[in-house]
């Protein structure tokens, strides 16, 4: 684990952060929010804080994967992570490091996908994805 990423890794833990971001040393932003909007935000409004960034981040399913994959990430840490998410990390060769492996990421009450999965699934650009999640 890079130090960059030990930071990030730590902050997510040890402050309570749901996302945290880090580079050259530096926690560039946290969050404590759930979901995946403010990884939107950023993604959105400071897309250069993300290139050869390294994340921690809660929960990775393949919505945020998609994202991290088109901001250019250089690493990631998750808590959970799902067999999509692994995927869209694999194609680009982004290293990451998890906690916990599953088939799908599920909605909060474990009914169904979670809705910004299935969101993810049927998205074919990232312009449609992000324009998809702001709409939910």
């Amino acid at each position: 684990m890079s130090p960059d990423l030990d930071i990030a890794k730590n902050y997510l833990i040890d402050k309570d952060q749901t996302l945290v971001i880090v580079k050259n040393g530096n926690v560039l932003f946290k969050s404590n929010e759930t979901g995946v909007k403010v990884l939107v935000e950023i993604f959105k409004s400071q897309p250069n804080i993300l290139e050869k960034a390294s994340v921690a981040d809660t929960i990775t399913g393949r919505a945020a994967a998609i994202i991290y994959s088109h901001g250019n990430i250089k690493e990631l840490y998750t808590n959970l992570i799902s067999k999509n998410a692994e995927e869209v990390l694999d194609k680009k060769s982004i290293s990451y490091i998890y906690k916990n492996k599953v088939d799908n990421i599920m909605n909060r009450t474990k009914t169904d996908l979670c809705p910004i999965e299935k969101i993810a699934k049927k998205s074919s650009t990232i312009d449609e994805l992000i324009y998809k999640i702001e709409d939910f």
